[in-house]
């Protein structure tokens, strides 16, 4: 992927003499000084095992002296070394489904010639600024392969993890419910329910990892028989002014989660295949 560049010309030679030079066959053009410059891209071979690959050019000098054409001929040997990538992500070791994996794909060796694009199987690719892209994977492994200037470079593969499933908790007022031990009837005026999602998942895509409840229904009951309800609420948060004026000690107050949604890092939402249900002693 870099620039080899290279001068031709003769050693000795009378300095009137105007040569006519080929590259690989090509015609080279000549400066005044009687230098044909050389410049192509370096391009991937069969690398070997140390990541090296041999190649060459083939250089002629023609000139016509006295009436007499001599063409000299040179082939040049050169070495193409398999530039290494440079991966980091804060979790490189595996992507996470239909999330934004950020990475960053660096190769030093290229330096300021580096101008990568990006492209592979399993995923959706977002370039970034330069070296950075998003994977977004559809599959369970992904390939990525970089390129740079439209050479490849090379190609890493990933697995590809499941998104965990967040924990929902269940809250009356400011304090958690409490599912052994009972809930005082007279703080279930406000109930919340939170999607809260796996820590680790949320430390590596902070973006992809915001949750909430859409949808849960909630009675209450005595026995079998329910008293209030089922009460369908659209969102998170629910009012139950009406259960805490009905309930009686020994009550249940029952919790059905029927929808969680996450938003995602480009804020777009989708449903998670998901429920939970509490079942709650009041005191």
């Amino acid at each position: 992927g870099t620039k080899y560049k290279a001068d031709l010309f003769l050693t000795a030679g009378a300095s009137n003499l105007r040569p006519t030079m080929t590259y690989n066959g090509s015609p080279l053009s000549v400066g005044p000084d009687g230098h044909g410059k050389v410049e192509f891209t370096a391009r991937p071979g069969s690398f070997d095992q140390a990541g090296n690959a041999k190649a060459s050019w083939t250089g002629t000098i023609r000139m016509n002296q006295n009436g007499r054409d001599t063409t000299f001929k040179v082939s040049v040997p050169y070495t193409i070394t398999k530039p290494v990538m440079q991966i980091q992500s804060a979790s490189v070791q595996a992507l996470y489904y239909k999330c934004g994996n950020k990475l960053s794909v660096q190769v030093p060796a290229l330096g300021a010639q580096y101008q990568p694009s990006f492209g592979g199987s399993g995923a959706s690719f977002i370039t970034g600024q330069k070296g950075e892209v998003t994977v977004v994977p559809n599959s369970r492994e992904v390939t990525l392969n970089v390129s740079s200037g439209g050479n490849p470079i090379g190609s890493q593969t990933f697995k590809v993890r499941p998104i965990p499933n967040p924990t929902i908790k269940c809250f009356v007022g400011s304090s958690e419910a409490n599912e052994k031990q009972g809930t005082p009837g007279t703080a279930i005026r406000s109930i919340t329910m939170r999607a809260i999602p796996d820590p680790g998942f949320a430390t590596f895509l902070p973006e992809d990892a915001r949750y909430r409840v859409s949808k849960f229904t909630a009675v209450l009951a005595r026995g079998k028989r329910p008293v209030v309800g089922p009460k369908v609420i659209n969102g998170p948060q629910g009012d139950m002014s009406d259960m805490v004026n009905a309930y009686k000690e020994g009550d249940r107050l029952f919790i059905e989660v029927q929808g969680v949604q996450r938003n995602n890092f480009q804020n777009q939402v989708e449903d998670v295949n998901m429920t939970r249900t509490f079942n709650i002693p009041l005191q």
